[in-house]
């Protein structure tokens, strides 16, 4: 084994083997020759040549000059450096190192597909760094950095007066069309406009809903009073779901005097079908009972903060907002502390079917300061109105708050030889079924990972966990380090 220059071309026979080095001191090409198999290996800077490569250059037949000739004149695949993708190679992991036409492109066919990748790949972190500052962007602001959340501002409050401007100018356009097109009529050809409307209704289909709004609109034109319109319920059905799609564009269509439409009075009786009250909702657990019937349902529970204030209700003339105060809480002496305040928290109990996606809530409570004892009382209140009407509650689910997990302390009594409370008796079931506990996996999940965001040295928490620490914990807990079959 010699080293000789690229001009001279020459090779040196060694036992088996003949080995070629090539190049200069930036580039350095090796040929091994094997005369037993007459295997050739092509290396460039000690990165091997791929074998489906070198077929391009040589066979069996081949004399070592003629593959030393075409390996000294092929061109090294530049790759795809220029690119600034730091977490990828810029070399494909099928590069063939040598380019035997080097007039066709200085890159590999491997390497140039691999280049459409990463052009790709830069393009898509571009436009994701774009839409996180976007205004239409779902990116919550706690996520964005100082320079992400000025950019995003900027970008929301151009949005915002394009379309101010937008609606000023088809304003402006709307009113002066009517103001040049538009004319008074006199009686006549008012008279004449309505029959012609009404020959119009003739060639709708009965029952279709073009033509039920038409006579709506007719009906509500020759009121001298808007009030007392009454709408057709198809007619309201639709102007619900305009009203839901946007607020503004029902009200501005309403107001236009274009279209004779329902007020937002009128739609709220419709919206608001069920009077809102505290306590067990036993029209709700009714309506639920009747479209679903007898099934396994489970119980969801969960206390909330509400803003405070007293609202005066139409429905029952009462200010509603004070804090619940059962009879029998008082007598137990549990919540008459709060008795007279203003609610801060409401509690809320809601069902699930376990074999159906029906959902709905059953129970709500205004409270403050809510204690276990309070939320036994009332959860239990909850379960004999749904075992009433032959719902069967099977597993209660909640946070894992302190009010929580003493309210399952208090079901300790039921069996009492278990190590944890994890279950209690139904006293309202027939067949004496068993009321399984459960943590809200998601929240507790969601704890987790709020207390090691907020955990660090300007903290009072000091959450650091690594992998080795895990590792360690595991061993020592005598757990098997693979699973067993």
């Amino acid at each position: 084994m010699c080293e000789i220059s690229a001009d001279t071309l020459s090779y040196v026979t060694l036992p088996l083997l003949y080995i070629i080095f090539l190049g200069q001191i930036e580039l350095q090409k090796q040929v091994t020759y094997n005369c037993d198999t007459s295997l050739v290996t092509v290396t460039v800077n000690s990165k091997p040549v791929p074998q489906s490569a070198v077929t391009n250059f040589y066979n069996p037949d081949s004399k070592p000059s003629e593959v030393l000739q075409k390996v000294s004149s092929a061109q090294t695949c530049i790759g795809n450096s220029d690119l600034d993708v730091s977490e990828r190679p810029p070399f494909s992991d099928n590069c063939d190192v040598l380019i035997f036409k080097p007039n066709f492109s200085s890159r590999c066919p491997a390497c140039s597909k691999y280049r459409k990748g990463l052009q790709k790949q830069i393009l898509r972190q571009k436009q994701s760094t774009s839409s996180r500052v976007d205004q239409s962007s779902r990116v919550q602001y706690c996520n964005l950095n100082y320079a992400e959340l000025l950019e995003r501002s900027r970008n929301v409050s151009k949005k915002v007066h394009t379309e101010q401007v937008q609606c000023n100018r088809l304003r402006k356009q709307l009113d002066e069309i009517i103001r040049k097109h538009a004319v008074d009529v006199d009686a006549p050809t008012s008279e004449l406009c309505h029959s012609t409307v009404q020959s119009a209704l003739d060639r709708f289909e009965n029952g279709s809903l073009r033509k039920l709004f038409l006579e709506q609109q007719l009906k509500a034109n020759n009121l001298k009073n808007k009030s007392s319109m009454r709408w057709h319920p198809s007619v309201i059905r639709w102007c619900l779901v305009i009203h839901s799609k946007s607020k503004s564009a029902y009200d501005y269509i309403r107001t236009s005097s274009v279209l004779d439409l329902p007020s937002d009075r009128t739609l709220r009786d419709y919206i608001a079908y069920r009077p809102l009250e505290t306590g067990t909702q036993t029209q709700e657990i009714t309506s639920l009972a009747a479209q679903h019937g007898s099934q396994d349902v489970s119980l969801l529970f969960d206390e909330m903060k509400v803003k405070e204030g007293l609202v005066y209700c139409p429905y029952t003339g009462k200010l509603t907002g004070y804090v619940d105060c059962l009879e029998s809480d008082t007598l137990l002496d549990i919540t008459s502390k709060s008795a007279g305040k203003i609610a801060t928290h409401a509690l809320a109990f809601q069902i699930r079917g376990l074999k159906s996606s029906f959902q709905g809530i059953v129970a709500t409570y205004a409270t403050c300061a809510l204690n276990a004892e309070g939320l036994y009382l009332r959860f239990w209140e909850t379960v004999a109105s749904l075992e009433l009407v032959g719902f069967r509650v099977r597993i209660a689910v909640s946070d894992s708050a302190a009010t929580n997990r003493k309210f399952y302390s208090l079901h300790k009594s039921d069996f009492p030889g278990d190590p944890v409370t994890y279950r209690a008796k139904n006293k309202f079931a027939a067949d004496g079924r068993t009321i399984y506990f459960a943590s809200d996996t998601c929240h507790l999940v969601k704890t987790t990972r709020n207390c090691m965001e907020r955990s660090g040295p300007k903290s009072h928490r000091h959450l650091v966990v690594s992998i080795l620490c895990i590792i360690c914990m595991l061993a020592n807990s005598g757990l098997p380090s693979k699973p067993q079959s």
